[in-house]
């Protein structure tokens, strides 16, 4: 693989990326993919109240916009001729890009043989919180919730870029977010036992539009500044039911080919996705199909045996704002309800005590109760097609056959943003 190639898969990890298509690392608010279920604005809307599209070329957006509408709908040929004229060399799979509703997608999957097994890659989980906490973290992070107006993450005139919260393991819980922690923990060690090793976890979340997606990226401390470095594990939780997939593929960092193999695992009220932290993985752009008003709202962890926090200089403050802004950022410190000038936020994280469904050091987990199922992932094979040249076509259009693996240059693939 050609030096140049390798070195812009590892801007993967980077946040911001300096890609001439202006793709992003994994966490930012503000550089999202506009919801395709509509023409493409003229303009970019500001940047921290809805996602602007990936890239800065209206034009170009556009065309990528109409792109992605042509392969949800199945329209091969016209997709195959509007990404040559793009200049991709690869596509996702139909499978992905047009995913068929959850129950569907399981029954033909069902049906094959052959896709890579998933254990010690992704795994999935239903019924994760029980009820008194589900509804504290719906509370502090639910679609209206102030968390987002306060931090600027929504609504804000002021740009606000990734920011997350690093909470030490060995800690007693403080705030319902130690305890959401300490349960999930709990219930994907059996899948991913070195998350045992751990000492801390990071925490972000995200609120998106139904048609929003987000770029194949990997997982890394601080955006990847100063050198790359996976987090043992990876969480997805699910507060609602809105949007795409949450796309895991095989491929690492380390990889010299892109992964023929992934999985899919579909948005869920109270579901946990669990992978492994070196893989690559991406948010689906929502179907038009399946469009809602309601928000794909998530909370992602990280677990990791050690992490710097990189907390602001004193007398920062901890939202929007010109104080605000210096003080978020990556691996911050949980605030503390108790200090002057601590945002209203943080008060809807209140503890709730193992009595209300919270965790005690010593329950591990226990004390959340209620019935959690094994959910289904749904395999992806291939991840990739060619994207035909015209040469190719067959009777005029193109049908995208299976891609070569060797690793392109992540700019030639379509990934509908």
């Amino acid at each position: 693989m050609e030096e140049r190639h390798r070195r812009a898969w590892e801007k993967l990890a980077l946040y911001p990326l300096t890609r001439p298509r202006g793709a992003t690392g994994r966490h930012s608010p503000r550089r999202r993919a506009r919801a395709p279920t509509r023409p493409a604005p003229s303009r970019a809307v500001p940047l921290s109240t809805e996602p602007a599209r990936v890239d800065a070329d209206p034009r170009r957006a556009d065309e990528i916009a109409r792109a992605l509408r042509l392969a949800q709908e199945g329209r091969e040929r016209e997709l195959e001729h509007a990404l040559r004229t793009l200049g991709f060399t690869r596509r996702l799979t139909p499978r992905a890009l047009a995913y068929a509703a959850e129950y569907h997608a399981m029954r033909a999957a069902a049906g094959e043989h052959g896709h890579a097994p998933h254990a010690g890659c992704v795994c999935a989980l239903d019924g994760a919180l029980a009820p008194a906490l589900l509804a504290r973290a719906r509370a502090a992070l639910g679609p209206d919730a102030r968390f987002w107006r306060e931090t600027g993450y929504l609504g804000s005139s002021a740009p606000v870029g990734y920011f997350s919260y690093v909470h030490a393991l060995s800690a007693p819980a403080t705030s319902a977010m130690d305890e959401l922690i300490a349960r999930v923990r709990a219930l994907i060690m059996p899948h991913f036992p070195l998350v045992s090793r751990a000492r801390y976890a990071e925490w972000w979340a995200h609120n998106r539009a139904h048609g929003c997606g987000h770029q194949l990226h990997f997982d890394s401390d601080n955006e990847g500044d100063g050198g790359v470095r996976n987090p043992i594990a990876s969480v997805v939780l699910f507060l609602s039911a809105a949007g795409g997939p949450t796309l895991v593929t095989q491929q690492t960092l380390a990889s010299n080919a892109l992964a023929p193999h992934g999985w899919l695992a579909y948005p869920r009220e109270n579901r946990l996705v669990a992978f492994d932290g070196r893989l690559l993985h991406s948010v689906v752009p929502g179907r038009a199909a399946f469009a809602t008003d309601r928000r794909r709202v998530t909370v992602m962890v990280a677990f990791w045996r050690d992490i710097r926090t990189r907390d602001p200089p004193s007398g920062a403050g901890a939202g929007a704002g010109a104080a605000g802004a210096s003080a978020l950022g990556p691996a911050r410190s949980f605030p503390d309800p108790r200090a002057p000038g601590t945002p209203a936020w943080v008060a809807d994280f209140a503890p709730l005590g193992a009595a209300d469904g919270g965790l005690s050091d010593s329950e591990g987990g226990a004390g959340c109760g209620g019935e959690v199922r094994v959910a289904p992932v749904v395999p992806v094979r291939p991840v990739w097609l060619h994207v035909q040249p015209a040469a190719e076509e067959p009777g005029g259009g193109g049908t995208g056959g299976q891609a070569s693996l060797a690793l392109p240059p992540y700019d030639e693939l379509f990934q509908g943003l």
